[in-house]
């Protein structure tokens, strides 16, 4: 778990609720870390092609 992400409570941090949260609490932040590292980059951004580019030739299928 990140050290900014700590919560002090007054339960002992090895007992199964506080271990299950620090638990829980570490999986999001991983996730989240990965989700922004990896997750945005799958696909490749495509940019619209304007209206005046576009060139159809007779017998081109348009759908």
């Amino acid at each position: 778990m990140h050290p900014d992400d700590y919560v002090p409570t007054f339960e002992r941090p090895w007992t199964n609720d506080e271990l299950s949260k620090a638990t829980e609490r570490a999986h999001a932040y991983h996730q989240a870390m990965i989700n922004n590292k990896f997750f945005n980059f799958r696909r490749p951004k495509i940019n619209k092609i304007p209206d005046e580019e576009w060139t159809f030739f007779p017998g081109d299928l348009v759908q």
